[in-house]
């Protein structure tokens, strides 16, 4: 009998295994059950520091943007636990969450004064990539308050930003903007 010097089984029990591999793989995708926030909670339990509040405000833009309603409690806890911990980006990521709620909600002045108050947190620092998105978000919401020169100025200071961050989509939607 050869010995075989890999180690998966010959013949039939390769596919067995293949399909026990499958299944347990499907068993922990969200089809089954595992949701986001499920995922975001059992990390969150697993970490602590800076890393607990990002990923609260992951917890918390996942929420608002699925129009539930604990995304705010979610960006106040992270804001809270970033001012505690003086952690500037935390807290221009709760911001930018919050502000997301305001204009959903279609509140475009809290909105902007949300993400405005984000970029005095990190005292508008461009090697920040929520510096890029919070300019992005600012003029997004200028726009939508008829201040197109703001709008304008707000959306070219986030271009470079975000390209340096690597954020291709939301680059080509600001570059498509201003062109």
């Amino acid at each position: 009998r050869a010995v075989s010097h890999d180690c998966m089984p010959p013949g039939n029990e390769r596919i067995k295994c293949m399909i026990l591999l499958v299944v347990l793989m499907l068993s922990v995708s969200p089809a089954f059950g595992i949701s986001t926030a499920d995922s975001l909670r059992a990390e969150m339990g697993r970490t602590s520091g800076t890393r607990r509040i990002d990923l609260m405000n992951e917890m918390a833009a996942a929420l608002i943007y699925s129009g539930e309603k604990d995304g705010y409690g979610w960006a106040k806890k992270a804001l809270d636990s970033s001012a505690a911990s003086k952690y500037p980006a935390g807290m221009a990521e709760a911001r930018s969450a919050i502000g997301s709620m305001y204009s959903l909600s279609g509140d475009y002045k809290k909105a902007l004064d949300s993400y405005l108050q984000g970029v005095r947190d990190v005292n508008d620092n461009p090697a920040l990539p929520v510096t890029g998105r919070l300019h992005a978000k600012m003029g997004d919401m200028y726009a939508k308050l008829g201040m197109k020169v703001e709008a304008y100025a707000a959306m070219k200071k986030s271009l470079p930003i975000l390209l340096s961050a690597g954020n291709t989509v939301e680059a080509g939607y600001i570059a498509n903007y201003l062109g």
